[in-house]
């Protein structure tokens, strides 16, 4: 073999070593590449799953076919999960970078729907959830229900409560398009604003009591990582947020005392309204006729005369 003949092969040899070893790289690179990719991908959708960051007391989650079990941080919330706070037990829900949810105490929340085409639906029939909506998408709906209403946002800071007959929508951010199911009549509720459905939509100020529940709704930030980091930190994150929602508790608890107080010095008497549904509302009756009025501490509430069961001086 003559010097050009072995000079040829040399280089040769030397372009198939550098070939293999740059696909080799290539390939060693693709899965970095390709979770990247899908990186990108969740960022751009928004990432949907609802991961259970913080729950205080008894709280109890049923999934479909089985029976209810304690709820437990770092746990997914899925579709048909039936959620169930205790006394002074509540649970906050973090989904994905769309939103956070907090079930307040002694409240069932359905989880109807979530996020699997763009709609997240939950059902609420005791209670009161707070929903805090940032990302939903050009296409993306967010609905709460009760067997009395529906609220349905883009992005806002809300609350529903439901009990007995009656629900109420409460917002500090954004607006809520509330509906009343039996009349299919819609409203437009805005910051400061709260709505109560109990045959038809009464428009009134957001009481003082619920703008603090709703502050609830600031106190929780959104935790990254959610589905990546341990439980154990991912429970640490979450109950660094109680001191704030003690401090409003503590404020809710004084201010309920003090307005039932001033009620009892101003109008000489405590009321007690009792429904036919066993709702049972508190506070001073100012006017009687095909509807009651009531001042309660948490605002005044007008009761068709056909749903009072009752109504006790004390």
């Amino acid at each position: 073999m003559d010097y050009k003949e072995q000079k040829g092969r040399t280089q040769s040899i030397i372009l198939h070593f550098e070939e293999v070893t740059q696909m080799r790289r290539t390939q060693s690179m693709l899965p970095c590449f390709l979770a990247l990719l899908l990186a990108i991908s969740c960022s751009r959708n928004g990432d949907s799953t609802p991961v259970v960051v913080l729950a205080v007391g008894d709280v109890q989650v049923k999934t479909p076919g089985e029976g209810p079990v304690p709820a437990r941080v770092a746990q997914i919330i899925r579709k048909g999960d039936i959620i169930t706070t205790g006394p002074q037990s509540h649970i906050s829900i973090q989904i994905g970078d769309r939103g956070i949810v907090q079930v307040l105490p002694e409240s069932t929340l359905e989880a109807v729907s979530l996020f699997e085409s763009g709609t997240c639906e939950l059902y609420l029939t005791g209670g009161t959830v707070i929903s805090k909506i940032d990302k939903l998408g050009k296409s993306g709906n967010y609905l709460v229900k009760t067997p009395t209403s529906v609220a349905s946002v883009r992005g806002t800071v809300f609350s529903v409560s439901y009990g007995g007959a009656a629900s109420s929508i409460g917002v500090s951010r954004g607006s809520v398009e509330v509906t009343d199911i039996a009349s299919g009549k819609a409203e437009q509720v805005v910051i400061g604003k709260a709505a109560d459905v109990l045959g038809g939509i009464t428009l009134r100020d957001l009481a003082r009591t619920e703008s603090l529940v709703l502050s609830k709704a600031e106190a929780i930030g959104y935790i990254g990582n959610t589905q990546t980091i341990t439980p154990e930190v991912l429970e640490e994150k979450g109950r660094s947020f109680l001191p704030a929602l003690d401090t409003i508790d503590r404020e809710i608890e004084e201010l309920d005392l003090m307005s039932m107080e001033s009620i009892r010095t101003k109008y000489g008497r405590i009321d007690v309204v009792t429904l036919y549904s066993g709702k049972v509302y508190k506070g001073a009756i100012i006017s009687r006729g095909i509807s009651i009025k009531i001042i309660t501490p948490q605002g005044t509430v007008e009761l068709p005369k056909d749903k009072v069961k009752s109504t006790v001086t004390q």
